[in-house]
């Protein structure tokens, strides 16, 4: 347990949350079992978001990786995965979801592509 000014001694008051026997400090943490909500791992005796950048997954394919940083926070990445448009129900990139996505010569989105036409009405006598 630790004392009043953060040594660790037997017979005291424990510390507010965890004692680093082996430095004989009190400390946030020495196990990720002393942490919890938004920082559920122990890191250097202190709780992180996340300690690998497999941690800060938010399973959204369209706004990217997320990465686990130095700190133990996780950041969101700088772009998504598309360089055009993102299906989210289905993780995958595709050229359009909607007619608006489209224009020019192929203001049509069928299927997730871009397209002329889709019907005989559509393609003027082409």
């Amino acid at each position: 347990t630790c004392n009043a000014v953060g040594g660790c001694q037997s017979a005291a008051a424990p510390c507010a949350q965890a004692c680093d026997e082996p430095t004989d400090t009190c400390v946030e943490c020495v196990a990720d079992s002393d942490c919890s909500g938004s920082t559920p791992f122990c890191a250097g005796n202190t709780c992180v978001a996340c300690t690998v950048d497999a941690d800060c997954g938010n399973n959204k394919f369209c706004d990217g990786v997320e990465t686990c940083n130095a700190a133990g926070s996780c950041v969101s990445a700088a772009a998504g995965p598309c360089a055009e448009q993102c299906d989210e129900a289905a993780d995958t990139c595709v050229e359009c979801l909607a007619d608006s996505d489209c224009s020019g010569d192929t203001p049509v989105c069928s299927g997730n592509v871009c397209v002329g036409c889709t019907v005989d009405a559509d393609c003027d006598n082409n």
